[in-house]
C-alpha cells in the first residue's frame, strides 16, 4: 500500500484515501478517509446515507429523504451467526473472528484485521483494551504483507507492550515493513541500529535505513542522515552532505533539523560562517519553542553588538583647535634616554679637553 507522509510527519495517507496518525509511542491509529472529492470523513461520525430512489444525501439522523421522501434503508451492521454479538460494523466479528457473510466490504480482510487490531489496541467502539487481541489481528493482517500492521507488531515488540520486550523481534517485523518501502519502519529501524539498544550497533546499517527513509522525505530520517554525515557514522565525513540533509528537513519545519542548520552557519562548518544565515533559522526553531535555539540568538545579538561598539585608534592624531592662550595647551616633552646619553657624553669630553688645556 503506497504511503505519503505530511509535512508535520504524524499523519499517513493511504492510497484509498485513509488517513492513520502517528501517535506518541510511535504506533498508527485510524482517524478518517478523505474522498474522491478531497474532503474528510472522520471515523466515528454517522456517515450520511444515499437515497436508493433519487440519489439525494440526508443526514444520518434523518429517516426519510428530504428530496422524495423515501425511507431510509435498513442498517448495514450485521449480526455473527457464530457467537451471536449483534449490530457489528467492520468485516469481522471482534469477540471470535467471524468473518462476515455478505462479501459487500470495500476493505480487503487484511485491512479489516488491521481495523480490529487497532480498535482492541486503542480500545475504541466499546471494545475494551486488550494487546494480546490486537496483537492477534495485527498478525493476521501482517501475514498478509500488511505493512501497517508489521509495523505495529514490531512497535508493540520494541516498547514491550502486551508482549516481552524483544528487540531482535521488533527489526523482524519493521523490516518485513520496511522492505515494502513504508517509511516509519525504516526510519525505526536507522534509529535501533544508530542507538545500538538491545541489538549490535550498526552505523551503516542505520545510514542504509535512514536514507531510505529521507529519499522518500521524512524529516526526521533526513535530520538523522544529516548527523551521521556531520560526525561520519557509517559513512564518510562530510559536511555538504550533511548541510544537504539538514536544509532539507529544515524546509519541511523540522525544529531540529533546523537548530541543526543554523550551528553550521554559526560554526562555518562547510559553509562560511554566516550569522545572518545562522539567525535565519535558528528564529525558525525558536518560534517552534527551541528555549536552545532562542539562547544562541541572544548571543549572536550580543556578539554582533560587541563588535559594533569596539573603538579603533587611529593611525594618525587627531588636529586639535587652538586656544588663544598657548601657555595652558604647552606641554613639555619627556627627554628620550637616547639624548640624555648624548648629553653626558658630550660633557665628559668638554672635561677631558679642558682638563689637556690647563696641563
Amino acid at each position: 500500500m503506497g504511503m505519503q507522509v505530511d509535512s508535520e510527519n504524524r499523519r499517513q495517507i493511504a492510497a484509498d484515501g485513509t488517513i492513520f496518525e502517528i501517535l506518541d509511542d510511535g504506533t498508527i491509529k485510524r482517524i478518517g478517509k478523505v474522498s474522491q472529492d478531497g474532503k474528510f470523513e472522520p471515523f466515528g461520525k454517522p456517515k450520511n446515507w444515499k437515497c436508493p430512489q433519487c440519489g439525494t444525501e440526508n443526514e444520518n439522523s434523518d429517516n426519510f429523504c428530504g428530496e422524495c421522501g423515501t425511507k431510509k434503508p435498513e442498517s448495514s451492521t450485521w449480526n455473527c451467526p457464530n457467537c451471536g454479538k449483534k449490530e457489528i460494523e467492520s468485516g469481522f466479528c471482534p469477540d471470535c473472528g467471524t468473518k462476515k457473510p455478505q462479501a459487500d466490504s470495500s476493505y480487503s480482510d487484511a485491512d479489516e484485521q488491521f481495523n480490529i487490531g487497532c480498535k482492541y489496541y486503542f480500545g475504541e467502539d466499546g471494545v475494551q483494551q486488550n494487546y494480546t487481541e490486537a496483537l492477534k489481528w495485527y498478525k493476521k493482517a501482517a501475514e498478509q504483507n500488511y505493512a501497517m500492521a508489521q509495523y505495529n507488531i514490531g512497535v508493540m515488540y520494541e516498547k514491550g507492550f502486551g508482549v516481552q520486550q524483544d528487540c531482535e523481534e521488533a527489526v523482524k517485523w519493521y523490516k518485513k515493513a520496511a522492505e515494502q518501502n513504508y517509511v516509519m519502519a525504516q526510519y525505526n529501524l536507522g534509529v535501533m541500529y544508530h542507538k545500538g539498544v538491545e541489538i549490535p550497533q550498526n552505523y551503516e546499517e542505520a545510514v542504509k535505513w535512514y536514507k531510505k527513509a529521507a529519499e522518500q522525505g521524512y524529516a526526521r530520517a533526513q535530520n538523522n542522515l544529516g548527523v551521521m554525515y556531520f560526525d561520519g557514522l557509517g559513512v564518510p565525513q562530510s559536511y555538504a552532505e550533511a548541510l544537504k540533509w539538514y536544509r532539507k528537513a529544515a524546509e519541511q519545519g523540522h525544529i531540529t533539523s533546523q537548530g541543526n542548520l543554523a550551528g553550521m552557519y554559526y560554526i562555518g562548518k562547510g559553509v562560511p560562517k554566516d550569522n545572518n544565515e545562522a539567525l535565519k533559522w535558528y528564529r525558525k526553531a525558536a518560534e517552534q519553542g527551541d528555549s536552545e535555539a532562542q539562547k544562541t540568538i541572544n548571543a549572536i545579538l550580543e556578539e554582533e553588538n560587541r563588535k559594533q561598539n569596539v573603538k579603533v585608534k587611529p593611525d594618525v592624531k587627531p588636529d586639535i583647535e587652538p586656544d588663544d592662550d598657548d601657555d595652558d595647551d604647552y606641554v613639555p616633552k619627556q627627554t628620550s634616554t637616547k639624548q640624555i646619553v648624548i648629553w653626558v657624553l658630550a660633557a665628559i669630553w668638554l672635561i677631558f679637553t679642558l682638563i689637556r688645556m690647563f696641563l
